[in-house]
């Protein structure tokens, strides 16, 4: 995605489904530089059953727009049964 202020392609989504689960139980969504650092803490709440989606604008916990490049995150939900994560890449340009 490009957060660049033109109007296009401005924020991406992560969207991830929650299932089975009862009770809120505490989730957190972060994005990571390639070298595991977290750039951003984006959604830190609890959750329960449901579809969810967080937008990310392509800046970092200081509020600056983060350097072209990949990113990785995370999405991990964590229950009394156990810890749940799911990863993946997304790239910015500008």
């Amino acid at each position: 995605f490009t957060p660049n202020a033109d109007g296009a392609n401005e924020e991406v989504h992560f969207h991830y489904t929650v299932t089975n689960v009862i009770s809120p139980s505490p989730v957190t969504v972060r994005i990571l530089d390639l070298s595991g650092r977290t750039v951003r803490h984006l959604y830190q709440g609890e959750d329960m059953s449901g579809r969810f989606s967080r937008a990310w604008e392509g800046d970092d916990d200081g509020g600056r727009l983060v350097p072209p490049g990949t990113y990785l995150f995370t999405v991990r939900l964590h229950t009394l049964s156990g810890s749940v994560t799911g990863s993946g890449a997304v790239s910015v340009v500008y």
